[in-house]
């Protein structure tokens, strides 16, 4: 009867069925990185306690327990004559001796010194470039810029400290019965500056909305720019 029900299927067992399935090795984590991931708390350091007396005395108790043992000061007692072994031991063989100096602070040496001092060739400078449009122009611009600087300057000084007003010297220059042309030449060469520095802002204002930036309509707009400042300038040299 038992025979037939186990064929049949009729009983049913609790017993748990076992699986079998194919190894497969654990990957290898790093200590640190499994608590981080388990987000266990980390153990306290030894900063996190406050000291004790009766901790620092224990602590102290043990490093002079040590330093007190036989072996210790018999250990330190040899150490002149282990040095010394091995200092005639280095000798025999013939090594190169080793000699201890006092150590000496480097010296101070500023950077031209040392660079002359071991004969180092100067990078080239300004003298091996050939003068172009562009750079001419630039330095001018701020050339102009430091003038127009020093005639406000003295214009501002000018105006507070003088006992005069600006007509009283108007008729001292005109009182010089200076020629036309030495009038105009002198008006050109001040106005001159302001003229250029007007102008090539005006240029420079241009480049600012991203126009006239390629090679050739900068070397253009330089001879226009130039072209405009001496324009200006007699324009100015003529009133």
């Amino acid at each position: 009867m038992m025979n037939k029900a186990i064929h049949t299927g009729q009983i049913n067992h609790a017993a748990r069925q076992i699986v079998y399935k194919e190894y497969v090795k654990p990957a290898y984590e790093d200590h640190d990185h499994k608590n981080m991931r388990l987000k266990r708390p980390m153990s306290p350091h030894l900063f996190d306690y406050a000291p004790t007396l009766p901790a620092m005395t224990s602590i102290g108790q043990r490093i002079s327990g040590r330093l007190g043992t036989k072996s210790v000061l018999a250990n330190l007692s040899r150490l002149p004559t282990l040095l010394s072994t091995a200092q005639y031991a280095q000798a025999a063989a013939g090594a190169p001796k080793l000699t201890f100096k006092k150590y000496e602070p480097p010296i101070q040496e500023h950077y031209d010194v040392k660079n002359a001092r071991l004969s180092r060739p100067l990078s080239p400078h300004l003298t091996i470039y050939q003068p172009q449009l562009t750079s001419m122009l630039s330095i001018t611009h701020r050339i102009t810029g430091m003038m127009l600087t020093g005639y406000a300057t003295v214009l501002g000084v000018g105006a507070l400290v003088s006992p005069h007003d600006v007509s009283h010297y108007v008729t001292m220059v005109e009182g010089l019965n200076l020629s036309p042309v030495t009038l105009i030449l002198i008006k050109a060469i001040l106005a001159s500056p302001f003229a250029y520095h007007f102008v090539n802002g005006l240029r420079h204002l241009y480049w600012d909305t991203a126009k006239g930036l390629s090679i050739k309509e900068v070397y253009s707009t330089g001879y226009a720019m130039l072209a405009g400042t001496l324009v200006m300038t007699l324009i100015l040299a003529a009133l």
